[in-house]
């Protein structure tokens, strides 16, 4: 079936928006290959890891006000959440990587480790649902808040911005207590108010670590 121009224009525009990592000739051939339905869950596996900006509500759950850096860092999450409530754009608080690692094809490739294969996603995100975010001072010299060691993990919603919890970039390392306090969290959270012997779906991904929700909306949009 012949594609319309419209559509063709539309799917380019996509291609183009999507940072690639190498930006060269050969990972753009990659995407230029790939239907309209991929190009689109590309895109939206990128564009997830943004927050749309828009004033909302906010929380502080008692994991994070529990957690003993908290006295520390509760100026600084003042100050985030004022920016929330004031539907300020948080860009510059969210990790520096979506800006130019949008897509890869490492990702996908056959011989690929499980290192390549999260290279383009934030499992975390992904996974468990919880954007992260840089607890810095913003200053006019920079369009980034200053890369903070304690991250805040929070839940954000359309309408909802919740603090779940402290912790530190150990957090990303595989075995480590930081990130095995998080599955923990995330498992409590996940299974909170579940009826004993129910079955519980920790984590809508695909197999190829993308959402289920951003595949789903992927193929709607093309239909």
């Amino acid at each position: 079936m012949t594609t319309s121009k419209r559509i063709e224009r539309f799917r380019n525009d996509l291609i183009f928006a999507i940072p690639r990592f190498p930006n060269d000739r050969a990972s753009k051939k990659v995407m230029e290959q790939k239907s309209i339905t991929d190009v689109l869950i590309a895109y939206f596996n990128w564009r997830i890891r943004f927050v749309g900006q828009r004033s909302r509500s906010v929380s502080i759950c008692a994991e994070a006000k529990n957690d003993s850096r908290w006295t520390v860092w509760e100026p600084q999450v003042a100050k985030l959440l004022a920016r929330v409530q004031a539907g300020e754009d948080l860009t510059p608080h969210l990790s520096l990587a979506p800006l130019t690692q949008g897509f890869t094809p490492a990702s996908s490739a056959p011989s690929a480790t499980l290192e390549d294969r999260w290279s383009d996603k934030d499992q975390v995100l992904n996974v468990m649902g919880f954007h992260h975010f840089h607890l810095g001072d913003v200053t006019a010299s920079q369009d980034h808040a200053d890369r903070t060691n304690e991250l805040a993990f929070c839940h954000v919603t359309r309408n909802e911005f919740e603090i779940v919890a402290i912790f530190d970039h150990d957090v990303f390392t595989p075995g480590s207590t930081e990130r095995t306090r998080l599955h923990a969290l995330h498992e409590q959270r996940a299974t909170a108010n579940v009826p004993s012997g129910s079955a519980v779906l920790m984590s809508a991904i695909t197999t190829a670590g993308t959402t289920m929700g951003g595949t789903m909306a992927a193929q709607q949009v093309v239909r």
